[in-house]
């Protein structure tokens, strides 16, 4: 007599997927907030709903946060949903902790996903309604004369975004 035992497993993704994610951007905001000044904590908080709304409306490509000097990225955290199916997920932290910011600005960028943007225009509107930061068009950030390292990757629920830092010499 022979036996088969077959298991499958399958993750749905969420709003409380998304927002275990957007925790760990706002933990990795939150240091930069105690090290530089920046943002402050109801940015912080709006930064992390942003984020784990677009996250769970497959919405969000990539965000980024930092500080800007004559037009030139010096210091940024940068998030990229992760195309993959990712299990990995990591704690947030190490930011580093002493750059020189001085005469720099804070900045934020967003990229939505190609699948927002497959949506109608009204389902594109009433995603973006909920969202406590309104977005205009902007450039995107410079960078030269540095490097990224700090690679991590947050995940939940199969869906993973992966953090960058960038870094000026």
């Amino acid at each position: 007599m022979s036996y088969t035992n077959s298991n499958t497993q399958s993750e749905s993704f969420t709003i409380i997927n998304a927002r275990k994610i957007a925790a760990k951007i706002a933990t990795d905001l939150e240091l930069f907030r105690v090290y530089y000044g920046k943002p402050d904590e109801q940015n912080i908080t709006d930064y992390a709903v942003e984020a784990a709304l677009l996250l769970n409306e497959k919405s969000l490509k990539m965000v980024q946060y930092g500080f800007k000097r004559y037009g030139n990225v010096i210091l940024s955290l940068k998030y990229s949903v992760s195309p993959y199916n990712t299990l990995v997920d990591d704690n947030p932290g190490r930011i580093p902790a002493h750059e020189n910011i001085e005469g720099a600005t804070f900045f934020s960028f967003l990229e939505y996903s190609d699948y927002f943007f497959t949506l109608s225009l009204t389902d594109r509107e009433t995603i973006k309604s909920f969202l406590p930061i309104k977005r205009g068009d902007g450039q995107t950030p410079t960078y030269s004369n540095g490097y990224w390292d700090g690679q991590r990757t947050f995940s939940s629920g199969g869906v993973g975004v992966e953090r960058g830092i960038f870094r000026a010499i």
